[in-house]
């Protein structure tokens, strides 16, 4: 039987289906500041640290527009969030491995527009530990969940879809897993030297598995 570990997701890109609906919050936000264009895809694809304010840089947002942008975005992400999916096989994917890891989130997200999304699609009880934006940067996120939950680096696992989590994993000492159906490409992913790729929410499983 493997050893009980910490796996700790990334919310956007990798639990829920977030792309399209937070792009829309986005460029609503940029709009509102005077600015001329907002982000698409392609802009997010060469973002390298995975946030709404590196987003807004990379499209010339101004940085004294940051503030006020980054308010209507954060007050506004849980709006129309009923239509937001759980990508295909990622809940039985947190439940089979809910019964032999301990599960938590680190994201730059809002705690509590993440715990609003899980409760409404019943996965509430899946997580120990949900550690938002409010808690600093990944990697010290990622620390402060192992200590709080009582495991040692080398048993923590951190499961993104972005270059900056693959980063953040190595600075706290974890182990990165990326996933290829979120926010960045799979050559982007692979350049930054992953521990694991996985293709399908199942594949994490077996990642876990070994």
């Amino acid at each position: 039987m493997s050893q009980r570990k910490l796996v700790v997701f990334d919310y956007d890109g990798v639990i829920v289906d977030s792309m399209e609906h937070n792009l829309a919050v986005a460029g609503r936000a940029a709009k509102l500041a005077g600015h001329h264009r907002v982000p698409t895809r392609q802009d997010v694809d060469r973002v390298e640290n995975m946030s709404f304010e590196d987003v807004a840089r990379e499209i010339g947002l101004p940085e004294e527009k940051l503030p006020a942008y980054a308010r209507h975005v954060y007050e506004n992400l849980s709006s129309d969030a009923d239509g937001l999916q759980v990508f295909p096989g990622m809940a039985e994917a947190l439940l089979k491995l809910g019964r032999k890891h301990t599960l938590a989130i680190v994201t730059t997200n809002d705690e509590s527009v993440v715990e609003d999304f899980l409760g409404s699609r019943g996965l509430s009880q899946c997580f120990a530990a949900i550690l938002g934006r409010s808690s600093g940067t990944k990697a010290e996120s990622l620390r402060k969940a192992a200590r709080m939950l009582g495991f040692a680096g080398s048993q923590v696992y951190m499961v993104g879809d972005s270059t900056s989590d693959i980063r953040q994993a190595k600075a706290a000492g974890v182990k990165s897993v990326a996933v290829t159906w979120g926010y960045h490409s799979e050559p982007k992913l692979r350049a930054e030297s992953p521990d694991f790729v996985a293709h399908t929410p199942e594949e994490i499983v077996d990642i876990l598995a070994a």
